[in-house]
């Protein structure tokens, strides 16, 4: 689907509809800034799933099982945390666990409910991939002056994220649906 024919989708959606895509388109666009903790990211998962509750989205049947395997596995997380020597760095871990969970129980929601939300979120994961790569190239040649090392980590691009690894990881789904757009 085109932007164009997606736009016009959107303009002859109901309120919450359009709220809701909007909301969601935000939250992928962004999701290429996390150098520091908390990211935008997270605040907006937050505010998504109040707007969620706000509006009663349905949570589907087939969606219980995920939810009771992920909340037995955060169960053990926080027993394994417990027990563990270093009691922050474990707690952290079932912290970003606990987003993780959230966002996808969130997304099976709004596209449960809003099937037509999967076109946002798709341009959203694009425009993110598109300005992590810009602003990843334009770093690599030097195009940003001194701003070029904030992006970088030993000659490797690492854009607005803190490892290069998780930056390559990043960008791959993003070229799969903007190759399945073409």
């Amino acid at each position: 689907m085109t932007i164009l024919a997606s736009s016009q989708q959107i303009l002859t959606a109901p309120p919450r509809n359009v709220l809701a895509h909007s909301l969601l388109w935000l939250i992928f666009a962004c999701s290429h800034v996390v150098l520091f903790e908390p990211a935008p990211y997270e605040f907006l998962v937050i505010l998504a799933i109040l707007f969620a509750c706000l509006v009663s989205l349905q949570i589907s049947q087939q969606l219980l099982p995920l939810i009771a395997l992920m909340g037995l596995h955060l169960g053990s997380l926080i027993l394994a945390a417990m027990l563990s020597v270093e009691l922050m760095p474990s707690l952290q871990f079932a912290g970003i666990s606990v987003i993780v969970y959230a966002t996808t129980i969130l997304l099976s929601i709004y596209i449960y409910s809003i099937p037509s939300c999967i076109n946002p979120i798709n341009h959203g994961y694009v425009i993110a991939g598109l300005l992590s790569s810009m602003l990843g190239i334009a770093a690599y040649f030097g195009f940003l002056g001194d701003y070029s090392e904030i992006l970088l980590r030993f000659d490797r691009v690492k854009s607005l994220f803190k490892d290069p690894n998780v930056y390559g990881a990043f960008l791959i789904p993003r070229h799969f649906i903007a190759s399945l757009n073409l």
